[in-house]
């Protein structure tokens, strides 16, 4: 091995790409296992993350939330009662 790879494999960026490895391996198994199974009746749902963006840790929605709770038109308790647009009505 060369002197540089060697120094590379013994410093902290190994340690960073390893750890990098084991959490998408642990992101693979979520998409794998949980996608699509059903908590209280209803269906867990994961996609992949592109990564940190600046205003996106509160949500994708206007309002904060999921989008798909800004466009709900029926009343669901679980998820805070009405969607946004239609209390906004």
């Amino acid at each position: 091995m060369s002197g540089g790879l060697l120094k590379a494999l013994r410093s902290d960026s190994y340690v960073e790409l390893s750890q990098y490895r084991d959490q998408h391996f642990r992101a693979e198994n979520a998409m794998r296992y949980i996608n699509g199974t059903r908590l209280d009746d209803r269906i867990i749902r994961t996609d992949w993350d592109a990564g940190f963006k600046e205003g996106r840790q509160y949500g994708r929605g206007r309002s904060g939330g999921q989008v798909r709770d800004e466009y709900r038109q029926d009343y669901d308790a679980g998820r805070g009662g009405y969607g946004k647009l239609a209390q906004n009505q």
